[in-house]
């Protein structure tokens, strides 16, 4: 079984709250009163059931609800399944087989797939917390063992050895073969006996009694026969009763039958015919009154229509065109403040362009000096400037003719050296020393050679220099100046000239649209009279806003005219409908004018008084058939005549006759039978036959009640014998498994000690062994309850659908190492059995990664995945 869902619409203190459940382990995590213990008890009211099953005395029914109400869904036996448990004023159970979609509906059964596994087995072994492990520490040692050992967690069931000894005992009571201690059956066979010795002195005084009984029984016959007669006559006399006032009523309807009218016509007309003309009657009249209305408000409606103008008429037709030059008069200001913004900043430009003039040339600005500083390259003008500077900051060259001699023989030797090294192959060494000589040689010369030029070469690039510049004249600071400042201005000067040039080709471009928008407007509006002189800007606002209100109207008109259209509509609707309540009200007034002979109120007025008839009419039948059988057995009654009055109190008088008859036999036999009686008081035979027959009757239940206990005695010691040799070891050897797996071999093996009809539990320990009632830690203890059950749990429940094994804080006393080894094996009952696992701990969440975690918050549930 594979629970996946529960839905709490009020459980305890969840409400509205879904919980999903994996197929394998599931850790619920939360803080102490998040939830987790109503969790933990709904799982077992879902298999089993509501309990306690009263509201008053249930724990988790909800406060503000008053009522406990939740749903799970879950797999089982190859199906899918819905089931719903709620608890009013008894519980109620919805059991939904989604797979085959058939629904059962119970008031409190366990589920199916519980079938083998009691409430209390599972509550004690599937479904634990760690109070039921503490518990068990408060017991003594033989108690718990003896629960672990034969009982199998089962704690609910008594001992074998109890049962056994109870039921000898009993047996011993009612029988013994050595007939000590006066058993029952003894007891009973000497009282016998006695009664069989005075039955037999009291045999011979039956004859007189049999003669009584004689007369009694010609009486009795008499008798029987008048009462046989009387309850004829009596049977009679009811039927006739009961038939009066069924035949009464017959009559009262084929008389108010002939009371009817032209019931011909009646017939034609519904039931509900009057009603409808009176409500067809008043539905023609409210369409008169609506039309009537309606007339009047479409009156008004074409009142208020006014008439437009002709240039209105003509703003209108135009309305595209006058949208069109309202969007382009946008464009139109945008333009104009861009040449605005051009202006200005070609103004600042001009401005900036004397200034900087005049301090680089000290000179008033002059608009003839642009085309001279047009042509000027700043690039060319750097460059000559700078070699200018280069040149004239040279020093004066001298010559040294012997330095000059020494490097040319160098030179002659290196070569000299390198080619003979090219000859012969094996002076090779003297070519890299000719190679290295050769390089030092040319150094040398290069380093002492003579730069051409003098200072006096630098004037000719001075005086062409001057005569670009001609007629503004150079500062001097320019011939000194090695960071050519003056270029950096004179590149500055340039690009402000650059860009106002760029500036004015931009105004031009700008006011030459603008004039094409201008004139584009006029063309546009063309329709209007429009002067060179007006302003257009302020004519197309002009324009704009009458189109504006022209619309308004227009929209205004529009809406008339359709509300108009719609009150043709609705007129013409009512008026279809009047038509037709109109016809359908003359056809229903003909069959009322038929009813009347051709007077209509005549027709209302019969049809009023067979209404009635027939109400009367139909409480006697309704009446009748009430009493479906008196009706059909008056209709069989041969002799219809005698159903009166007269004829009952002849038969009463009958009756009578044969009861006075009847009590004077009664008498005569109730005195014989007296007589009868005080002969067998005489003697008590009676008495002795019954007192004869309960003891009988005792002895014989007494044998069989033995006989079942003996049987049963056999039964339990063979069965209790039989499960101890078969299933007893398997049980510890998966005990000690466990134990062995959650202790990391520590404690190798449990096992059983049997000494003077005593049993005791046992460690194996290394080579020791060790009882189990030694001082072991809490935790150990706690391990080994644990093992026990899961070994229960494989033994009782290992078919198909297995159980949800569900624990509740049971490792609250394992240690890490125990723990992380406990996990493992629930992590591998998880993988053929659905495991749930509550904690308020946040250490077991690295525990449990594997697990599928579900967090709880105190006011709320959230599922982690």
């Amino acid at each position: 079984m594979i629970i996946k869902k529960i839905h709490y619409k009020s459980y305890g203190k969840l409400k509205n709250q879904d919980i999903c459940f994996d197929k394998g382990l599931n850790l619920i995590y939360g803080e102490n009163e998040a939830g987790k213990s109503t969790i933990f008890n709904s799982v077992l009211n879902l298999l089993y059931g509501i309990s306690p099953q009263s509201r008053e005395r249930h724990p988790y029914v909800n406060w503000d609800t008053n009522d406990l109400d939740f749903s799970a869904w879950f797999d089982a036996e190859g199906d899918s399944y819905w089931i719903n448990r709620r608890l009013m004023s008894s519980p109620k159970a919805v059991l939904t087989n989604l797979s085959k979609n058939f629904t059962e509906n119970s008031r409190n059964d366990a589920l199916k797939v519980t079938s083998g596994i009691s409430e209390s087995l599972y509550a004690s072994v599937f479904h634990f917390t760690s109070d039921h492990l503490s518990n068990l520490e408060d017991e003594t040692w033989e108690s718990i063992q003896e629960n672990l050992i034969f009982n199998y967690g089962m704690d609910y069931l008594r001992k074998t050895s109890d049962i056994v000894s109870e039921l000898e005992h009993e047996i011993n009571s009612i029988w013994r073969k050595d007939k000590r201690g006066n058993p029952l059956i003894n007891q009973k066979q000497a009282e016998i006996r006695e009664i069989m010795k005075k039955r037999i002195e009291l045999d011979a005084r039956y004859d007189e009694i049999s003669k009584l009984n004689v007369q009694v029984e010609e009486l009795t016959g008499k008798m029987n026969r008048a009462m046989l007669q009387k309850r004829e006559i009596e049977r009679e006399y009811k039927e006739i009763q009961a038939l009066i006032p069924i035949k009464e009523k017959i009559e009262k309807i084929l008389f108010l039958k002939t009371q009817l009218v032209n019931f011909e016509w009646h017939e034609v007309i519904a039931d509900n015919a009057y009603d409808l003309c009176m409500m067809l009657k008043k539905d023609v009249i409210e369409f008169d009154g609506e039309i009537l209305a309606l007339e009047n408000e479409k009156s008004q409606l074409e009142k208020s229509i006014i008439a437009f103008t002709d240039e209105s008429q003509t703003i209108l037709k135009n309305a595209d065109s006058v949208q069109y030059a309202k969007g382009q008069l946008a464009k139109l200001e945008q333009l104009e403040g861009q040449l605005q913004i051009f202006t200005t900043e070609l103004s600042k430009k001009s401005d900036l362009i004397q200034y900087q003039f005049q301090m680089m040339f000290d000179l008033p600005y002059q608009v003839e000096s642009e085309e001279q500083l047009a042509k000027l390259n700043p690039l060319e003008i750097k460059t000559e400037l700078y070699k200018y500077l280069e040149i004239s900051r040279r020093p004066v060259p001298q010559f040294n003719g012997k330095k000059r001699a020494i490097d040319y023989l160098l030179i002659v030797i290196g070569i000299g050296m390198m080619t003979i090294a090219l000859i012969f192959s094996s002076l090779m060494p003297l070519g890299f020393l000719g190679t290295a000589l050769l390089g030092f040689a040319l150094s040398r010369y290069i380093s002492n050679r003579n730069i051409s030029g003098t200072a006096h070469e630098s004037e000719p690039i001075k005086s062409a220099l001057i005569a670009l510049f001609d007629p503004m004249p150079l500062p001097e600071y320019v011939w000194q100046d090695a960071s050519l400042s003056f270029i950096s201005k004179l590149e500055q000067l340039l690009a402000l000239l650059f860009e106002r040039t760029q500036t004015e080709v931009h105004i031009k471009m700008i006011k030459s649209e603008v004039s094409t928008i201008e004139a584009e407007l006029r063309e546009v509006l063309s329709f209007v009279a429009l002067d060179q002189g007006n302003n257009i800007k302020l004519f197309v606002h002009m324009i704009s806003l009458k189109l504006e209100k022209v619309m308004e109207k227009a929209k205004a008109q529009e809406l008339i005219e359709y509300e108009i259209n719609e009150l043709n509509k609705q007129i013409k609707s009512l008026t279809t409908k009047r038509a037709a309540k109109n016809d359908r009200l003359s056809e229903l007034e003909m069959n009322f004018l038929n009813l009347g002979q051709g007077n209509l109120e005549q027709g209302f007025k019969n049809y009023h008084d067979n209404n009635e008839l027939i109400k009367r009419i139909k409480v006697f039948e309704e009446e009748l058939t009430f009493s479906d059988k008196l009706v059909k057995a008056y209709e069989a009654y041969e002799s219809k005549p005698l159903i009166n009055t007269m004829y009952l109190e002849e038969i009463s008088k009958t009756v009578s006759e044969l009861t006075h008859e009847i009590q004077e036999i009664s008498i005569e036999k109730n005195n014989l039978e007296k007589d009868i009686s005080i002969l067998k008081e005489s003697f008590q035979m009676d008495e002795l036959e019954s007192q004869l027959l309960f003891l009988q009757e005792e002895v014989e239940s007494l044998m069989a009640k033995r006989n079942r206990l003996m049987v049963m005695c056999e039964v339990v010691k063979f069965a209790d014998e039989k499960f101890r040799r078969e299933n007893q070891p398997d049980i510890l050897q998966r005990v000690s498994d466990y134990m062995r797996r959650i202790t990391n071999g520590k404690y190798q093996e449990v096992l059983i000690s049997e000494q003077g009809g005593k049993f005791e539990l046992q460690f194996l320990m290394g080579s020791e062994i060790y009882s189990i009632s030694r001082a072991f830690s809490k935790g150990t203890i706690h391990q080994l309850f644990l093992a026990f059950r899961l070994a229960v749990i494989d033994s009782l429940n290992g078919g198909d659908d297995k159980l949800p094994l569900v624990l509740d804080e049971v490792f609250i006393n394992w240690d890490h190492q125990r723990l992380d080894t406990t996990q493992n094996i629930i992590e591998e009952i998880s993988k053929e059995r659905q495991v749930i696992l509550l904690t308020c701990h946040a250490h077991q969440l690295k525990y449990f990664e594997k697990a599928h975690i579900i967090k709880l918050e105190e006011t709320s549930l959230k599922n982690v995945n």
